[in-house]
């Protein structure tokens, strides 16, 4: 598996040539949330900065820090409306709190998330925690939510020993029976400097394969190795040797 971060503002001012050279071959950045009281969207302090130079350094994309309180569509395109001149692999509906009865939680983050790739025609993904998201999103009802199961899972579980999220038997989201990416490290490891923010932490990664599945995930074309054939006289033998230049 590849390694990855997710920034916002809390990194500050990210040293994104150190954050490359440190081992993130991907990022996540936040682009915006709504505020939980005004109900006004609001784009994120280091999203100008971090969405300008990330990308110059690895495939980045994108995620809102949604409230199901407020309504979808308008969070929708107000996050469409930044990222949608901006280099990117796809976007994220960030999904961890509830402030509304269950039902408009349900109804609004649906409204959301469709409205998104109606509009953006990137990689769909869904940022949630498995218990969490069994016990508020579906409160015993063991059905799958197509519109959910339809998007790429980003699962965030920090648990050491463990070589996928669920991989101890344990937190597996009712609606995927596999993930593209997991946040397996996050506040307190204390990693902030070594990925180059200007923060104690940094939230770290995994992408559900290797470094050519993730460029076939996000469609990137890498060149073939350019193979060169040498002749041998046939003094020495007839046999060809090739040659990959690296």
């Amino acid at each position: 598996m590849i390694n990855g971060i997710d920034v916002s503002t809390w990194q500050d001012e990210m040293d994104w040539p150190k954050a490359k050279q440190a081992g993130a071959e991907f990022a996540f950045i936040r682009a915006g949330s709504i505020n939980s009281i005004t109900g006004e969207c609001y784009k994120d302090y280091q999203f100008d900065r971090n969405s300008e130079i990330g990308p110059e350094h690895m495939p980045c994309a994108y995620y809102w820090y949604s409230r199901p309180k407020f309504d979808g569509k308008k969070q929708a395109d107000y996050f469409m409306g930044l990222i949608h001149d901006k280099r990117g692999f796809g976007w994220v509906n960030d999904i961890e709190v509830v402030d509304t009865s269950y039902d408009e939680a349900l109804r609004q983050t649906m409204n959301l998330s469709i409205r998104m790739g109606q509009i953006h025609p990137g990689k769909k993904i869904l940022y949630s925690r498995a218990l969490w998201w069994n016990s508020t999103m579906h409160r015993g009802n063991l059905t799958k939510l197509d519109w959910a199961a339809s998007m790429d899972l980003w699962i965030a579980r920090y648990h050491s020993g463990i070589q996928h999220p669920w991989g101890d038997g344990y937190c597996k989201p009712i609606d995927w029976d596999d993930w593209k990416f997991w946040q397996w490290s996050a506040d307190g490891n204390g990693l902030g400097p070594t990925y180059g923010g200007n923060s104690h932490s940094m939230d770290l990664n995994r992408f559900n394969g290797d470094l050519a599945d993730f460029n076939r995930y996000i469609g990137k074309e890498v060149p073939a190795k350019p193979t060169f054939k040498i002749s041998v006289p046939a003094s020495v033998g007839e046999f060809i040797i090739e040659v990959t230049r690296t």
